[in-house]
């Protein structure tokens, strides 16, 4: 998965279905923070994908409502371990892409702080050096 992330293709058609398969080996090896953890990142991918669909608000899955459910997952994810960077970069992601700064910048934060002792991919851990430059030169 971490060899994709950056190929929008392989992507699109692989990520959502490999985050799928991770939440349920999540739940049938009783992992609570992996499950919570894979179908909020499952979530949040598969709501990026919507926002590329030509009415990607209407019916039950608005990109919204997919968001919101993506972030109720990551927060579980964040309360079993508190430790780890992975719920609080894709929590992040979530409320940025919600417009909700202030709960995006404290994930940033936390992100931060935590992504030099847990286990981010090259592609995340890009992203948030990325992510935190930008807020440096909004300053």
């Amino acid at each position: 998965m971490a060899d994709i992330q950056d190929e929008s293709e392989l992507a699109t058609k692989h990520l959502v279905h490999c985050y799928s398969r991770l939440m349920e080996i999540a739940e049938a090896e009783d992992d609570e923070y992996a499950e919570h953890l894979n179908r909020g990142i499952g979530l949040y991918v598969l709501a990026c994908e919507r926002a590329h669909l030509p009415n990607p608000n209407e019916g039950e899955l608005s990109v919204e409502a997919v968001l919101c459910k993506a972030a109720g997952e990551l927060t579980m994810a964040r309360m079993v371990r508190r430790d780890e960077a992975r719920p609080c970069w894709y929590l992040y992601a979530v409320w940025s892409r919600l417009d909700q700064r202030q709960p995006a910048l404290r994930h940033l934060r936390e992100a931060d702080a935590l992504a030099p002792f847990t286990f981010l991919t090259p592609a995340e851990r890009r992203d948030l050096e990325l992510a935190l430059m930008e807020r440096s030169a909004a300053r």
